[in-house]
């Protein structure tokens, strides 16, 4: 098990055509999380959407939230995606002019012109993420892009400094923009691996992971970064830390129960709202036992990265298995939509008392677990289907049938693969040979050359070993 894994999610896999967009998804992923979004007030620095602007911040982000949608119905991805360079220098110069012009009807145009540019940008990384990176780079670059906002984080009191005209936090969102700006120049190279037909649609059972991005961008985005904040306004415990340790921890839990022992992604996703809904448990304790707020806060953090990591690679693999520019499509509208939904849903909090909030709050969470863990039979049905499961445990996925992808990884050659088929249905070697237009003598070997591989003995054996790649 632990070798397949080694094999499967191998640093080595990597591959250095998809470079670009690996580390573009990256850098994209740290800029609307660290400074973009502001959901919950819980992102690195405000500069960029600064207080010198009238205008509320939030009216930036549905700039990006309505931009990138259109984009992705309006154009193909082969059209917009190798235009990304553009839109990274203009919010390269939107940037710049930003840190040197004073508020008023320039900056503030300048502000959306540069949101209009995020969702463009957003759209492009996101296309190359779902449909182009395999699993290994989908993987790897979740990690990273979940780990280095909340490092930044951190060091947020540090580095970001408002009352300077150049303080770090600058420096670094220039630099990454700098590197973003690199990566997305080369952009272009992943056009002949994007889907070439726009009318591939994916089985109708697949759009019952809409249901669950929906709630684990709500709750884990907006919600709970309202929860963080509730509670060290109530406890006066400093956020970051403790949710750090809550994320490094659900990190450890992914390696070794998610990956070396290969358990379900939608029970991960169950063990992600679990932990949201008892980090809200502890935050309803911690009105009158702080050391609840701790722990409220480890549990956000494990939330956090089962949820994201997951559900993002989740629809990433998923849309590439079906090549659906459809599902991709359809995914992006709703999640913009959540985001919206979601929002506002806080705002009506905010109107509430602190505690109320918080209690409010937590009903709502134990209320959503309650209700998937009663859906659990629903989605092991639909989402659970072995051949999505098993392409999430590979390098990346497959187009061909399950069995035959077994076959493939078994080190079966295409002839033993045609003759295992014929053996799984039941014809006798003979008629194989009649059938593959081939002689007996070389059936026999085939055969021969199968137990070998597989390590049996007998038909029946190969019946067993398989027989779960049979009943697709």
């Amino acid at each position: 098990m632990l070798s397949a894994f080694l094999k499967s999610f191998d640093i080595r896999n990597i591959t250095k055509k998809n470079i670009p967009g690996f580390i573009g998804w990256i850098i994209m992923f740290v800029w609307l999380y660290s400074y973009f979004l502001p959901f919950g007030g819980f992102r690195f620095e405000s500069n960029l959407y600064n207080e010198k602007i009238k205008f509320d911040s939030v009216i930036y982000a549905f700039v990006w939230l309505i931009s990138c949608p259109i984009i992705t119905f309006l154009f193909d991805g082969r059209q917009f995606v190798p235009k990304t360079f553009i839109s990274v220098i203009l919010s390269i110069i939107s940037f710049s002019i930003i840190r040197i012009t004073e508020e008023g009807v320039v900056s503030q145009a300048l502000l959306f012109v540069s949101a209009a540019c995020i969702g463009h940008i957003f759209a492009s990384s996101c296309y190359i993420f779902f449909m182009v990176l395999n699993n290994t780079e989908k993987f790897y670059s979740m990690i990273f892009a979940i780990f280095i906002p909340k490092i930044l984080m951190i060091f947020r009191p540090y580095l970001n400094q408002p009352e300077k005209k150049l303080d770090a936090s600058t420096v670094i969102i220039a630099f990454l923009l700098l590197i973003l700006a690199v990566s997305s120049f080369f952009y272009k190279n992943t056009v002949d691996e994007m889907p070439d037909k726009k009318d591939l649609k994916p089985p109708q059972k697949a759009y019952s992971l809409m249901p669950l991005v929906f709630v684990v961008l709500a709750l884990n985005d907006v919600i709970a970064p309202t929860g963080l904040r509730l509670a060290e306004k109530i406890t006066g415990i400093s956020v970051e830390p403790y949710y750090f340790i809550g994320i490094v921890a659900g990190f450890v839990f992914i390696i070794v129960f998610q990956r070396m022992l290969r358990i379900e992604l939608y029970n991960v996703i169950n063990i992600s709202f679990a932990c949201i809904s008892l980090g809200f448990v502890a935050s309803i304790l911690s009105l009158e036992y702080h050391v609840f707020g701790t722990i409220s806060l480890i549990l956000f953090g494990s939330s956090y990265i089962l949820g994201m990591v997951n559900i993002y690679y989740l629809a990433g693999f998923m849309a590439k298995k079906f090549k659906s520019v459809i599902f991709y499509r359809v995914g992006i509208l709703l999640s913009s939509g959540y985001y919206f939904s979601a929002y506002f849903f806080t705002r009506i909090l905010k109107g509430l008392n602190s505690k109320t909030t918080v209690v409010l709050m937590a009903f709502i969470s134990i209320s959503v677990l309650i209700l998937f863990f009663l859906m659990t039979p629903f989605f092991i049905r639909y989402l659970s289907s072995g051949e999505w499961m098993d392409d999430s445990y590979r390098e990346d996925v497959t187009y061909d049938n399950r069995l035959v992808s077994r076959l493939k990884e078994l080190n079966l050659s295409p002839r033993e693969i045609e003759t295992c088929q014929k053996l799984l249905e039941g014809y006798t070697l003979r008629q194989i040979a009649v059938l593959l237009k081939i002689s007996f003598p070389t059936v026999n070997t085939y055969c021969n050359s199968i137990y070998r591989k597989l390590k049996i003995n007998s038909r029946t054996e190969l019946m067993v070993m398989l027989q779960e790649h049979i009943n697709v």
